[in-house]
C-alpha cells in the first residue's frame, strides 16, 4: 500500500472577472454520479511550500494535530480531550509555550474542540463545548476573558468551525437545536472578540435538514464536516443541507461559488461535498459518502475532486508533493481542528517515522536525517502565490 497522510486544508477560490453574482447556469456544477477521469497534481505547482520541524523536549511531545497557524506561530494539540496545547515558532519550530488548563477551577476548560491563534494579538481562542464558552488566553495560558455562547432558552448549541475574521471578530458556524440534524436555525456568524456577541448572522437557507450522522440499530457514527474555508478576498461557506457552496466577500455578501448534482437530498448513497484547496484555476473538493461498514469499523469513504475552471471539467485527483517522493499521496478526512486563514491554503503534520520511509528530496531529506523516532512532527505549510 502506498503511504498516505491526512492533509488539513480548507481553501480558496477566486471569482476574478465576475462583475455580478453568478447565475445558476454559470455556476460550476459537480456531477457526483459521473465516472471521473483521474488527474495528478503536485502541490508545489499551485503553492509555495515550507517544512518546519517542531522542537522536541521532555515537556514538548505532541501528536501534532494542527489547530492554528499565524504569521509567527503554530499551535498543535493531541486530541483536545486531554487539554494539551503546544505553541511553536512558525519559522524555526522552536518550542514557545505548553498550555493545559483542563480542570474544574476558575479559568479552566473541561475540553476543547478548537484553538485559534490571533494574527493581530498574542491571544488564543479556545472553544469549550462543556462550558459553552470561548476561553481567551494569552500565549502563556493566562485567562484574559470568557465569551459565553449559550442560548437564553437552553437549546442545544455547538461551535462546529472557528476562525479569526479580523482584528476584532471571530467567524464561526453555530449548530443549533440538534446535535444530529442540520436545522434551519444553524448558521454562520461573525462574533465579537470583546464579549462574544453575534455582530452579524450569515444564514444560508435550506429546504430539508440533513444529517452527517450514520445510525443503524444501536450503532451511531458521526462525520464532522468542515463548514468554513477561505478565499483570497473572503471566505467559503459549506452547509451539509445545501447544494450550493458560497463565498463571503469583504463587504459581507454571500455569493454562490458552485453547485452539485444530484442533490444532497436525493443522492444515494447520500454524499456530502465540501471545498478544500483552490486556486484561480482549480477548485479542490472532497466528496464524503454517508456509509459505514460496521463489521470492519470503517466508514465515510472520501474522494478527492478537482474542478478545472479553464476547461470546466471535473476530475478525481491525486494530490502529491515532489518533496515527499512519487509514492506519497495526500488524503483529506473531514474531521479536524484546523481552519486555515489567508494566505495559507494547506498545512499538514508529517510524522518523522512516516518521512523516513519516503524517497525525500532536499532540503526535507536533511531535516529528517536529524530527527529520531521520538521527534515531534514536521509541519508542511503551503501558501498561495
Amino acid at each position: 500500500m502506498k503511504p498516505t497522510a491526512t492533509i488539513a486544508a480548507v481553501m480558496t477560490a477566486i471569482l476574478a472577472g465576475c462583475s455580478s453574482s453568478p447565475t445558476e447556469e454559470s455556476l460550476p456544477t459537480i456531477d457526483l454520479s459521473a465516472n471521473l477521469p483521474t488527474k495528478e497534481i503536485f502541490i508545489e505547482d499551485i503553492a509555495d511550500v515550507t517544512f518546519t520541524p517542531l522542537e522536541t523536549t521532555d515537556s514538548f511531545i505532541t501528536r501534532g494535530n494542527l489547530t492554528s497557524i499565524t504569521d509567527k506561530h503554530i499551535a498543535v494539540a493531541n486530541n483536545g480531550r486531554d487539554g494539551e496545547l503546544f505553541i511553536f515558532d512558525r519559522t524555526t519550530g522552536r518550542a514557545i509555550s505548553h498550555i493545559n488548563r483542563k480542570g474544574q477551577g476558575a479559568g479552566d476548560y473541561t475540553d476543547f474542540s478548537h484553538a485559534v491563534l490571533s494574527n493581530h494579538s498574542d491571544e488564543i481562542y479556545i472553544v469549550c463545548s462543556g462550558l459553552k464558552k470561548i476561553m481567551v488566553y494569552d500565549l502563556k495560558g493566562n485567562l484574559l476573558r470568557e465569551l459565553p455562547y449559550a442560548l437564553p432558552d437552553d437549546r442545544y448549541i455547538k461551535i462546529n468551525s472557528l476562525a479569526e475574521y479580523d482584528a476584532d471578530h471571530l467567524l464561526a458556524f453555530l449548530t443549533i437545536g440538534s446535535p444530529r440534524l442540520d436545522t434551519s436555525d444553524s448558521h454562520h456568524a461573525i462574533i465579537s472578540k470583546a464579549d462574544g456577541t453575534i455582530t452579524q448572522s450569515l444564514p444560508i437557507s435550506i429546504t430539508t435538514p440533513e444529517s452527517s450522522v450514520y445510525s443503524k440499530d444501536d450503532f451511531v457514527a458521526v462525520s464532522i464536516l468542515p463548514t468554513i474555508g477561505t478565499t483570497p478576498d473572503g471566505w467559503a461557506f459549506f452547509r451539509i443541507s445545501s447544494d450550493t457552496i458560497f463565498t463571503l466577500t469583504p463587504d459581507r455578501t454571500l455569493t454562490p461559488l458552485l453547485t452539485r448534482t444530484p442533490s444532497i437530498h436525493t443522492s444515494d448513497p447520500q454524499t456530502f461535498l465540501y471545498p478544500t484547496t483552490a486556486t484561480s484555476d482549480i477548485i479542490f473538493l472532497v466528496a464524503v459518502e454517508k456509509t459505514f461498514d460496521i463489521d470492519k469499523m470503517e466508514g465515510f469513504p472520501s474522494t478527492h475532486i478537482a474542478y478545472d475552471r479553464n476547461d470546466r471539467k471535473t476530475y478525481s485527483v491525486q494530490l502529491k508533493s515532489r518533496a515527499l517522493g512519487p509514492d506519497y499521496t495526500f488524503t483529506t478526512e473531514p474531521g479536524r481542528l484546523f481552519t486555515p486563514t489567508n494566505p495559507i491554503i494547506a498545512a499538514i503534520a508529517l510524522p518523522a517515522e512516516t518521512l523516513r520511509d519516503l524517497n525525500l528530496s532536499q532540503p526535507l531529506k536533511t531535516i529528517v536525517e536529524t530527527l529520531d523516532e521520538e521527534a515531534n512532527p514536521v509541519i508542511m505549510i503551503a501558501t498561495a502565490r
